[in-house]
Parts: C-alpha cells; structure tokens; sequence
C-alpha cells in the first residue's frame, strides 16, 4: 500500500514500552514496544497493517510477522 494510505486518520501517542527488555521494533516504521503492547494494540502508525480478525493466532500472527528483535537504538 502507499504511504498515503495510512495519513489519513488524525495522529495519536503511540504508548511508551512498558519495560527495557525484550522489546521489538515495527519493521515498517521502527516503533519500538514490548511483545505484549504490539499483540495489544498493534502499531499505532501503521493501522493498515493490522489483520482482518482480532484473535490470539491473528494477533500472534501479526507480531511476529511485522515486528523485529533485530534492531539497535
């Protein structure tokens, strides 16, 4: 999808990571936040990524398929 695609909603806070170890970081935009806050609430920059259904497998799903360990800052 374009990038115009996801601009159109009115920005918000994505939440701060709630604790310093085993953070992951979005691959498209490099939010970073634990495991538990993407399976949560998703990435607050990048709403199209989220899946179609909002179960635990899809929400598994999702974390490991659009989030990173691999990531330094």
């Amino acid at each position: 999808m374009a990038d115009a695609d996801y601009g159109s909603s009115a920005p918000t806070s994505a939440a701060r990571p709630d604790a310093l170890k085993k953070l992951r970081a979005c691959k498209r935009c490099k939010l970073i936040k634990t495991y538990h806050q993407f399976a949560s609430g998703f990435c607050e920059n990048c709403p199209g990524l989220r899946p179609d259904t909002e179960t635990a497998g899809a929400r598994d799903d999702y974390v490991l398929e659009h989030t990173t360990t691999d990531f330094e800052g």
